[in-house]
């Protein structure tokens, strides 16, 4: 891959980076109202105009490290978006927006009012999964909670979510319906060629921000954030494995120990373990413990897990 590329000065803007180390870079582009709107458009083929109302739903939530889903608003206050961007597909995403859904509704309705026999009239919920992940997905897909409930027949239960791959050339519709989500996969695709060549250098974070000056890629947002961003689309690259390796060596420890602990409670104590150190910059001590069981055994014992 060979650039020619006039070297610009970037901001670097550290308390961004501070302020958002837990943030996507996708929630960082779309939280504002109008890339919202222009990504419910492009998701339900509506052409609501310039100005229509948008309320951003924030809710606080332990099932989220960073205190909030990634986006959740309502449009003309009718229709109620949860979009989640994610690396890795987790099949318990149903369940999740499930209990989501429940806190948001909550917030909104006094609980006085579902006593009344007056009906209670909510935004209807929609819900997606943007993915942008290396494994191989279609275009579209979608998750249902039905698939998480024991027994047979009908389930009176259930909530769909819609995944989409937004990855560049995965094929997905809405990439040519909105022109910012398109812009935010060409800059994963280009941050993601670069990192997988090793660690990103100072030049090649110039080479970066430069072609996206040059091609339109999401010029204002990286004016605004300039290197920042490509820092922390690595640490999103870098979370995803490490994420998969802990998985998989849970999996592995469990088989060995006879599942002792039981698969689920292994997996809570892993995923405990990686949220604490990643929350505190320590992804070193993520990758050593990934593959070194008694290094990861004495993280256990550090944090009292």
């Amino acid at each position: 891959m060979n650039f020619d590329c006039k070297v610009n000065t970037l901001k670097y803007d550290e308390d961004v980076t501070a302020r958002n180390h837990k943030d996507t870079v996708f929630r960082l582009v779309f939280n504002n109202k109008s890339a919202m709107l222009e990504l419910y458009n492009a998701l339900y083929d509506t052409n609501y105009p310039p100005g229509t109302p948008v309320d951003i739903n924030t809710i606080e939530s332990a099932l989220y490290r960073s205190g909030k889903n990634d986006i959740s608003f309502t449009i003309d206050n009718t229709y109620l978006v949860i979009t989640e961007h994610q690396s890795t597909i987790n099949p318990n995403m149903p369940l999740r927006d499930l209990w989501y859904i429940a806190e948001i509704y909550k917030k909104k309705v006094d609980a006085k009012a579902v006593l009344k026999d007056t009906q209670v009239r909510l935004p209807r919920p929609t819900f997606v999964v943007m993915y942008n992940g290396t494994d191989s997905l279609p275009p579209e897909s979608r998750l249902e909670l039905s698939d998480c409930i024991l027994g047979d027949g009908e389930s009176l239960l259930n909530l769909s979510v819609m995944v989409y791959n937004v990855n560049e050339g995965a094929g997905c519709s809405l990439l040519a319906k909105s022109p910012t989500l398109y812009q935010y996969s060409q800059l994963v695709s280009l941050v993601r060629e670069y990192w997988s060549k090793g660690p990103i250098t100072y030049h090649e974070r110039q080479q970066i921000y430069n072609i996206c000056m040059e091609k339109g890629i999401l010029v204002d947002f990286m004016k605004e954030h300039g290197k920042t961003i490509v820092d922390m689309l690595s640490v999103e690259f870098t979370e995803a494995e490490l994420q998969q390796l802990f998985i998989e060596d849970g999996f592995e420890q469990g088989l060995k120990l006879g599942r002792e602990e039981g698969e689920k409670a292994a997996l809570e104590r892993l995923n405990k373990l990686t949220g604490l150190l990643l929350d505190l910059g320590r992804t070193a001590d993520l990758k050593r413990g990934s593959k070194d069981p008694a290094y990861q055994q004495q993280l256990f014992e550090e944090f009292g897990l």
